[in-house]
């Protein structure tokens, strides 16, 4: 009798897969360089790194009789350079959500980026790169647990938003109970530029505020980040404040061949101190083909004190990307 049962449950099963579009994706970034750090460490070595490559799978389901779509993505971190993350593991979870989509927009649920993270891809022309990220000098890279995020359509096609909760069932608590965060954003896509906001609210215990605008000119992108940030729930002798900006342009040359460069600079007021970060890189890209890329890269990350501290991080390196 239970293989009775059983057999209709396979059969609507097989259905919805035949229904499923399903892909497998990743992306191998391995570069080799040299680098030498005076902040926070001390070392000078030549490194192979896996500049957060990646695997993942994707897909959609339609729902019978709507025009509702569920979708839903698993992406890890993989380490090509050594098999293992800085945590010790083979893989490591990024962006993976279940969520529904339709006119009406996306809703979805899981570890995503926020959206604060997410403008920033216009204009941070070295992300994942060693000392070539802008994570090396300014907060809010956060890609966050427990996450759920509405997204509109694209209105009148130009203008997007979303708005996330996070619950805080995963924070410390303290005597105003659990940290609930919020992410909004609004996007506004012209024909040869795109303009973005963002707002953190207790995100990784700071509230955020950061701005972007892109620009393409003839042959040339212009890319602007403008950025505050403070802790959102300071106490004594815990206070935090930034200021931060970020200029990034990139040479379209040929149909292969791009030149890029970007410079950002961010002030940190602490409770009786203050630090500057300051960042500069330079490379060029040459595409292969259409999977492959070839890369040269130098960056440099700078870190002043009021103290008249100085101490700089440095690397330079080749690499490679591919994508699948």
């Amino acid at each position: 009798m239970k293989h009775y049962l059983l057999a209709p449950a396979l059969i609507l099963s097989a259905a919805s897969f035949a229904q499923a579009e399903v892909s497998f994706y990743g992306r191998a970034n391995i570069s080799y360089q040299n680098t030498s750090r005076e902040i926070g460490s001390n070392s000078d070595q030549w490194e192979l790194n896996s500049n957060a490559s990646r695997i993942g799978v994707k897909g959609s389901i339609p729902v019978d009789d709507t025009n509702i779509t569920a979708i839903f993505q698993a992406e890890y971190e993989v380490a090509f350079d050594d098999g293992e993350s800085a945590t010790d593991q083979t893989f490591k979870q990024r962006n993976t959500f279940a969520g529904l989509t339709g006119s009406w927009g996306t809703i979805i649920a899981g570890q995503v980026d926020t959206d604060t993270k997410n403008i920033r891809r216009e204009v941070d022309l070295f992300n994942d790169l060693a000392l070539g990220d802008i994570k090396n000098f300014i907060s809010g890279e956060n890609r966050v647990k427990n996450t759920i995020r509405y997204s509109t359509p694209s209105l009148l096609n130009h203008l997007s938003g979303s708005i996330a909760v996070v619950p805080g069932e995963n924070s410390s608590t303290d005597q105003d109970g659990p940290a609930d965060g919020s992410t909004l954003s609004l996007r506004y896509d012209g024909d040869n530029f795109v303009v973005a906001y963002a707002h953190d609210d207790e995100i990784n215990g700071k509230n955020i505020d950061r701005a972007i605008a892109h620009v393409d000119f003839m042959s040339i992108g212009i890319g602007l980040l403008i950025q505050t940030a403070e802790i959102s729930r300071p106490v004594a002798n815990n206070e935090e404040e930034e200021e931060a900006g970020l200029l990034s342009l990139k040479y379209h040359a040929t149909d292969k061949l791009d030149l890029k460069v970007q410079t950002g600079h961010t002030e940190i007021d602490l409770f009786n101190s203050e630090k500057e970060l300051d960042q500069i890189a330079i490379g060029i890209d040459y595409r292969i083909s259409k999977s492959l890329m070839a890369y040269g890269y130098s960056a440099q990350i700078t870190s002043k004190t009021d103290t008249n501290s100085t101490l700089k991080d440095q690397t330079t390196g080749i690499g490679m990307e591919l994508r699948f």
